[in-house]
Parts: structure tokens; C-alpha cells; sequence
């Protein structure tokens, strides 16, 4: 029998992360940009260099620059448009947040070495000169890239030559999509085996420290085994072949038990993605929820694994199939829904084939495990659903995960 949550605990732990969760809004994005689409933009060059500043940082300078740039949205708009670079270097430089958060970049040549023709790098410091047709940063380089620049990965080399020819700078646009990570605390997710997100642990029964995760114990108790006060155990849960289950163990929001004594459970936040299921680890059912184990008359009766209890987000936002309306999700992962339709950033799990082209990112982390050729296909995973009604589908317009090491 599972024990029960210690409330002085929970409700100290709730507080917390409650308010933890607030974040504040965005700023808006300047005038003539989408106000709600990841943007990549674009600079074309006729030459450059790339010279050493010491102290890891690098002056990258481009020759020879149109005095606009290119850019481009995302799924599903696919929008394009152009700005002057004057404006891309200085207004809208400070609009975007790049003066205090730097975006990531990569600079790719056309026809270079190979070994020493694609670098990532961070930004800073930008000047145009028109007269001269340059722009110049002040540059570090980097080994991981951000979601818009992820097809550029496998490619990515430790050098280009100090002096270089025709080159391009993709300019990743960071300001709209947050950060991968999971809806709540103690949820239980499913993966293509190949993605690892950072805020994860593998549910596969492994018994870990208390401490540091004082908000996940309090959540789901010692059901699973350990020896408190000092460990407690993950669910260890069986996957579908090429896919793996983790539980959501960090920077998440804290569910909120729905007859938590402590306040109305409509006043927390409820972040999930209106009509989906997930799998539980939290012994009570979360605000915002509804049971998913046959105890509603007439709602979903779906088994779970020894421990577990599916539950159905019914207090989540409201979205419009083919919108964007939905909370983020995390790249490449699978997720039950009970809907007719989809988000447009959400794809039936039915094993069908895209084109590498479109979904870069998205085979940058599982390549042609669930079929396709690899050169200009991929596919994603079949997933049977466990009850009529129901279907299994994947994030193919979401945050990318950071790996984590396990």
C-alpha cells in the first residue's frame, strides 16, 4: 500500500512551486515580424573571417552583405519575409532580447573544406557597416545548438578557416519558443528511446536520493520502494519496442491535488494540452484533471501499470484543430489524445513517413529508427492505442530536449 502524503510537506512544497511557476509575459516582438512564430533569419555573404580575440572569443566578419536579411517561420506558417540589416543589428536587435540573451547562430560556407566548414556560435555586438557592405560580432563558439539551428548538428565542426569565401549565417530566433520541458512533476511520458530530455529520469524502477527532489517525493510517496527519509523509487515502466518511458522529475509545474484543503484547486495553473491522457505517478488526482481508471461513470477505463493511474486533462487551455493554441510540447514525444483532431503540432503516431526536409529537427533525434531511408525520409513510431476512441500522437512542432546523461 502506497503511503500517504505527509501534508506538511506537500502543502510547503506547493507553495513553493506555485509561485516558482509565474513567469512573466514575453515582450513583444518589433513591428513587421510575426508576433508568435519561431524565426530563423538569414545573411548571405561573399566572404569573411573568423579571428581569434582570446579568451575564447572570435570577431566574426562578413563581406560583401545584401543590406537586407532573409527570414523564415516555422511549421506550420512557413512565412518568409526580409528586414533591413541596419534594423536587424540595432532596433530589432534590442527587440528580440538578443542584447540580453545572445542568440545562437551558425555560419555555414559554400564549398568549404570539409571537416571546417559549419561552426555554431553565440553573438554579440553587432555593427553594420553599409558603406562598406560588412557587419561584424564579437562571437563564442558552442557544441550545442538551440531548436531552429538542430539540422545543422550532425555537421557542426571545431574550426573554419580564419579567412573564408561565400558563406551564410542562420540566426537562430529564440524569443517565442521556450525551453523543452515536461507539463507537471510525477508525470510518466513516452519517448522515442533515442530522446533522453534533461528534466527526466528513466522509469525503470531505480530508487534515488530524497534530497533534490524533495517536490517529486512529496508528490508519489514511497509506493515504488526506497528507505525514507533518505530514498524513495521511480515506477519502472514497459515501453512499446523503440520507445522508452520518463518520469517528469524537474523545472516542471507542480500538480496541485484537485481537493487540496489548502485553497480552491481552480485557482493553480493547470498545464497540459486539453484532451490527452497521461500516465500518473502522483497519488492524487491534480487539478485539472479527470481519473482515466473507469472510477468516472461513463469516462475512460484504461488499465495502468501497478501504481499508476492514467488520468484526462479536461482543464487544460481550449485549442482549434491545425492551430498552434496548445501548450508547447517537447520534440519527438508521444502523447495519447481522446480527440478528434490535432493540434498543428501534434502528428498521428501511425507509423507514417516524412520528409527530412520538413522535420529536420525532429530526425536529428530519432533518424530512421522507426523506418524511412535516411536520405530524404524518416518515419514515426505505430503506437497502438490501449482503448477505442483514443490515439497515440507525436510532437513534431515542440521545444528540443536537451539530453540528459541517463
Amino acid at each position: 500500500m502506497r503511503r500517504a502524503l505527509p501534508f506538511l510537506l506537500f502543502a510547503l512544497v506547493a507553495v513553493v512551486m506555485t509561485s516558482a511557476t509565474a513567469a512573466a509575459a514575453p515582450a513583444p516582438r518589433p513591428a513587421g515580424l510575426p508576433p508568435a512564430e519561431p524565426l530563423l533569419f538569414v545573411v548571405q555573404a561573399e566572404g569573411g573571417a573568423l579571428e581569434p580575440l582570446g579568451g575564447g572569443s572570435y570577431a566574426l566578419t562578413l563581406r560583401g552583405v545584401p543590406s537586407r536579411a532573409v527570414w523564415f517561420s516555422d511549421r506550420p506558417a512557413r512565412d518568409t519575409g526580409a528586414v533591413p540589416l541596419r534594423q536587424l543589428t540595432g532596433a530589432y536587435w534590442r527587440g528580440l532580447g538578443f542584447a540580453a540573451d545572445p542568440p545562437n547562430a551558425v555560419v555555414t560556407l559554400s564549398g568549404g573544406r570539409r571537416g571546417a566548414d559549419t561552426v555554431a556560435l553565440e553573438l554579440t555586438r553587432p555593427r553594420y557597416d553599409a558603406r562598406r557592405a560588412t557587419v561584424r560580432f564579437r562571437a563564442r563558439l558552442l557544441r550545442e545548438l538551440t531548436p531552429g539551428l538542430a539540422h545543422h548538428a550532425a555537421r557542426l565542426d571545431r574550426r573554419l578557416p580564419r579567412r573564408f569565401g561565400a558563406a551564410s549565417l542562420f540566426i537562430d530566433d529564440g524569443s517565442v519558443a521556450g525551453p523543452a520541458s515536461c507539463d507537471a512533476l510525477a508525470e510518466v511520458d513516452l519517448y522515442p528511446a533515442s530522446i533522453r530530455p534533461a528534466f527526466s529520469l528513466p522509469a525503470a524502477g531505480q530508487i534515488v536520493a530524497i534530497r533534490g527532489r524533495e517536490a517529486l517525493f512529496s508528490l508519489i510517496g514511497a509506493g515504488f520502494g526506497g528507505t525514507v527519509p533518505t530514498s524513495f523509487g521511480i515506477p519502472g515502466v514497459t515501453a512499446p519496442a523503440g520507445l522508452a518511458y520518463r518520469l517528469c522529475a524537474t523545472g516542471a509545474l507542480f500538480p496541485v491535488p484537485r481537493d487540496f484543503a489548502g485553497g480552491d484547486p481552480a485557482s493553480y495553473p493547470t498545464n497540459c494540452t486539453k484532451g490527452t491522457v497521461v500516465l500518473k505517478a502522483q497519488q492524487a488526482v491534480p487539478a485539472g484533471w479527470t481519473p482515466a481508471d473507469g472510477s468516472v461513470p461513463g469516462g475512460l477505463a484504461i488499465t495502468a501499470p501497478p501504481g499508476l493511474r492514467y488520468d484526462l486533462c479536461s482543464g487544460g487551455p481550449a485549442w482549434a484543430e491545425g492551430t498552434q493554441s496548445s501548450p508547447q510540447c517537447t520534440l519527438g514525444q508521444v502523447k495519447l489524445f481522446v480527440t478528434a483532431g490535432l493540434p498543428s503540432t501534434w502528428t498521428p503516431a501511425d507509423g507514417r513517413t516524412l520528409r527530412i526536409t520538413d522535420e529536420m529537427a525532429l530526425f536529428n533525434l530519432i533518424n530512421t529508427a522507426f523506418g524511412g531511408d535516411g536520405i530524404s525520409t524518416f518515419a514515426l513510431p505505430a503506437v497502438t492505442a490501449p482503448v477505442a476512441g483514443t490515439r497515440y500522437a507525436v510532437c513534431t512542432g515542440g521545444a528540443y530536449p536537451s539530453s540528459a546523461v541517463s
